[in-house]
């Protein structure tokens, strides 16, 4: 690429009959192009112009020059050289003339209510608006299991998240809902069947013809494979998609599992279908913050079950993995103590309690790669502070 573009450096130059004239920028986003120096080389203090083989064309021999232009002649250029002379004295530790002769001219310009020369407008001068949490100590949070493996993994992705900062749905993502539908229409279906099922589903997903489409629809058959393969060994289904709303602490815990399977003895196992490609492992499932909080529906006796079901366990099924099969992450029962209290219980209240703070802690885990706001997240080199 470089070797083309001299090329096209070289025959735009050679087409001056009389003068030719070179322009770069040099700031703090752009630099001039290496093809400058072939025109005007750097050279060391005292040498003249034609001093040496420098290859510059001999038409040009002896009659360059270099012209360097400062900022704009505008307000706005002149705002901006006198912050950035600020910047740099500030930067420096010592007040020079040249910072105070700033300082003095964009205390002037602001006067004369001049964009950005006062200092309350720039980008971090402003104080924090407000420092208040965002729920009173006796109000009730609202809290969805998904949100405690969220707010437990890192709560600033929450907070964001809850804000807006959500990415729109992929084409994957509504794959994934098309497969929790499926498996809600049939609970105990075989292989047949959920075929079936895609076949006639599958125009909802509304995509254009091409590889992709194509690609996506071979990875939608693995996934019902792999469900049916689950389904065909699993318990019987007593439940499917059932709601829940049961309040833990100052949180009321709402949401909807996939699946509750017969486990025998008066007690269910809870079932939650994964279509991601990323597996947790053992020791993740082992308190699986999601899980956990279904877990503590059950026990609560948030279900329509039969008065005094136990909680047998849950796993996590993955179909949508890399691997060859479905694959299946467990999760011991929860056992609480006789008060009720246990990891899973702790876990919801504290979520609880961090959603209605007014600070959100930003950890590093798994998912950073693929965290939407990630560029808002001062752990990641893109979303740190540029101002100090």
């Amino acid at each position: 690429m470089l070797a083309d573009e001299l090329r096209a450096f070289v025959v735009a130059t050679s087409r001056a009959a009389r003068r030719l004239l070179v322009t770069a920028v040099e700031d703090s986003e752009d630099s001039p192009s290496v093809f400058c120096d072939l025109v005007v080389p750097p050279t060391d203090p005292g040498d003249g112009p034609g001093d040496g083989d420098d290859g510059i064309p001999g038409a040009l021999e002896g009659a360059r020059r270099h012209v360097q232009v400062g900022a704009p002649l505008d307000l706005r250029g002149l705002v901006a050289a006198a912050r950035s002379a600020l910047v740099a004295d500030a930067a420096r530790g010592d007040a020079g003339v040249a910072a105070r002769e700033a300082a003095r001219l964009l205390a002037d310009l602001g006067e004369q209510g001049v964009a950005e020369a006062r200092p309350e407008t720039w980008y971090g001068v402003a104080p924090v608006s407000s420092v208040a949490p965002l729920r009173s100590d006796d109000e009730t949070v609202t809290v969805s299991p998904s949100k405690v493996e969220t707010v437990t993994t890192c709560a600033l992705r929450w907070s964001l998240e809850a804000a807006g900062g959500t990415a729109p749905d992929a084409a994957h993502q509504s794959l994934g809902t098309l497969v929790h539908s499926i498996a809600e229409s049939a609970p105990s279906g075989s292989l047949t069947d959920l075929r079936a099922e895609l076949d006639r589903r599958w125009p909802e997903l509304a995509l254009p013809d091409g590889w992709p489409s194509r690609q996506l629809r071979r990875r939608a058959d693995r996934m019902v494979e792999k469900l049916a393969a689950y389904l065909a060994g699993a318990g019987e289904a007593v439940l499917v998609e059932p709601s829940f709303d049961v309040t833990v602490g100052r949180a009321r815990l709402r949401g909807t599992i996939d699946r509750v399977e017969d486990a025998g003895e008066g007690k269910v196992r809870v079932v939650d279908l994964k279509t991601g490609r990323r597996t947790a492992t053992k020791a993740e499932g082992t308190e699986h913050p999601q899980l956990g909080a279904y877990q503590l529906a059950v026990e609560a006796g948030g279900l329509d079950l039969p008065e005094g079901t136990r909680s047998a366990g849950a796993q996590l099924v993955y179909v949508g993995s890399t691997h060859v099969g479905h694959a299946v992450v467990a999760q011991p029962a929860l056992d609480p103590a006789p008060d009720g209290s246990s990891w899973a219980r702790d876990l919801v209240q504290d979520a609880a309690a961090t959603m209605a703070s007014s600070t959100f802690t930003a950890r590093q885990n798994g998912l950073c790669e693929v965290c939407p706001v990630r560029r808002s997240c001062p752990v990641q080199p893109e979303g740190r502070k540029v101002v100090a």
